[in-house]
């Protein structure tokens, strides 16, 4: 785990000092964000900084930077060894960035990364192994001119290559790069990216990603539904076998009276349970068994999409030489306008924390701070909230970079985050409903009571296709009381 974190931790000092390449991006009709930086700029600046930082003629400022730094960001890491890393690493040209970098990923999480530099394979790969150990898995090819990576991931194997002319990453049996849908639906994209001036663009199509998630939950709601149409199924068969005569309607309550359901049944979606005349158990939304209406993720409803997901549609940032802007998309103009409101409040309240603490730093990197601070501007323009840097200078934007998508973060984060555990508590959620509709089954086809919670017995039985897992790490168990079965989460409880 610590080689894996080391080599996490340089990949993420090439990426943050080089930043990704290629000469057009890698976009495909289904892609939902794509990310284009001019490596080769980025890359030049920050290590013709640290060139000049190790210099002797420049130790005292530096040993002085370092003093006040430290007590500023409280790190151990001296900024002395970092810049003689990024020195040192530059000089062995094992990794020279010389061009942009192009990354996208589509809405089945296919990755494609295209990064144009001049690398020397093998050197480079026995370099990070200096750091990391032997890299695992094992490339399945290594040589002076090409090293290969084959990546596992849920459903797919990626590709990664060193070669000379850069870094490649792609998706074994991805449909064709650059068609003229996919070229379209991103063409106000590939017009920021032709401007010489255009540090970093990235978008987002957060649409796009709304009607993922909503098909990754409508999927698991209609597994949901499914669980409640067998053990219906399997109630009624059970009432008609006692009362030795079809049944002619749902009736839940009374299937609960008699003891043949726990429980009365709901479908997720709100769909509304009825027995057709042949005897099967219908879902309005989600059909039958034999014949599901489950429409995918290409065509979920507006119900179906998660609540904290509905208000977005679209994220933009781009950085110029000159300026960056952030900009969201909602599909409320209302409520563009609240968050431009709370974002002026967070702004400030971040100007005053940062001039406090910058009171330690040298008055003239105090001054630089500060301006880049004060060049942060928070609006909205209809339905768009827009967070802006003005009036910078080049190498003032270069190295302020980090600050300003720090700020942005501050006052974006925290909507974020309570977007995403509200998200993992609905999952979670629906992982406890369909745990008890599988116990229930397992209950009626074997006659046994469940005492504890055993997912392997309902995976070996068919029941469940998996063991679900609470996506922050909680423990599922099963708890009875009066007759009645719950399952609950340690985390979320339910």
């Amino acid at each position: 785990m610590k080689k894996f974190a080391r080599l996490v931790l340089l990949f993420a000092l090439l990426l943050s000092t080089a930043v990704l390449t290629a000469t057009e991006p890698v976009l495909r009709t289904e892609t939902i964000a794509a990310v284009h930086i001019d490596a080769a700029k980025i890359f030049n600046f920050y290590a013709l900084q640290a060139k000049e930082m190790v210099k002797p003629e420049n130790a005292d400022k530096l040993a002085e930077l370092e003093k006040q730094f430290k007590g500023f960001a409280r790190i151990d890491t001296k900024l002395s060894d970092f810049f003689k890393k990024i020195d040192d690493f530059a000089g062995k040209e094992l990794f020279l960035p010389d061009g942009q970098l192009s990354f996208s990923i589509d809405s089945s999480l296919r990755p494609n990364l295209s990064f144009k530099a001049k690398i020397k394979p093998l050197a480079f790969l026995e370099f990070v192994e200096s750091f990391t150990g032997t890299i695992t898995p094992h490339p399945t090819k290594r040589g002076q001119e090409l090293v290969e990576f084959t990546l596992p991931a849920p459903g797919q194997q990626i590709l990664l290559s060193i070669r000379p002319e850069g870094l490649f990453m792609q998706t074994e049996n991805a449909p064709a790069e650059s068609d003229a849908p996919g070229r379209d639906k991103w063409a106000d994209f590939l017009s920021k990216i032709t401007d010489q001036n255009t540090l970093i663009a990235a978008e987002v199509d957060l649409n796009g990603i709304k009607r993922m998630v909503a098909g990754k939950t409508a999927n698991t709601q209609h597994g949901v539904c499914f669980t409640n149409l067998r053990m219906l199924t399997a109630a009624i068969e059970m009432y008609t076998m006692d009362k030795e005569t079809p049944a002619k309607t749902l009736d839940q309550k009374q299937l609960i009276a008699d003891h043949y359901l726990n429980a009365e049944l709901a479908c997720p979606n709100h769909g509304s349970y009825s027995l057709l005349p042949d005897g099967e158990v219908s879902c309005a939304v989600h059909g039958t068994i034999r014949q599901p209406s489950h429409t995918g993720s290409d065509k979920v409803s507006e119900a179906e999409i998660p609540a904290p997901y509905k208000p977005f549609e679209n994220l933009r940032l781009l950085i110029k030489n000159d300026q960056a802007t952030a900009e969201l998309a909602l599909n409320d103009k209302n409520l563009a306008e609240q968050w431009s409101a709370i974002g002026k409040q967070q702004l400030l309240s971040i100007k005053t924390m940062a001039q406090n603490q910058m009171g330690q730093l040298p008055e003239s990197e105090r001054q630089k701070g500060m301006k880049m601070l004060d060049a942060i501007k928070i609006s909205h323009d209809e339905n768009k909230l827009r967070v802006a840097v003005e009036g910078l200078d080049e190498k003032t934007m270069l190295s302020g970079m980090t600050g300003i998508v720090g700020a942005a973060a501050a006052i974006a984060l925290p909507g974020i985050e309570n977007a995403r555990k509200l998200s993992q508590k609905n999952a979670c959620r629906a992982n406890c409903r369909v745990m008890m509709g599988a116990i229930e089954m397992y209950e009626l086809d074997t006659s046994k009571t469940m005492q504890t919670l055993d997912g392997k017995a309902l995976e070996d039985g068919k029941y469940i296709k998996k063991q679900p897992v609470c996506p922050e790490g909680g423990v599922y168990s099963l708890e009875r009381d009066s007759g009645s079965i719950s399952v609950k989460c340690s985390v979320h409880g339910f």
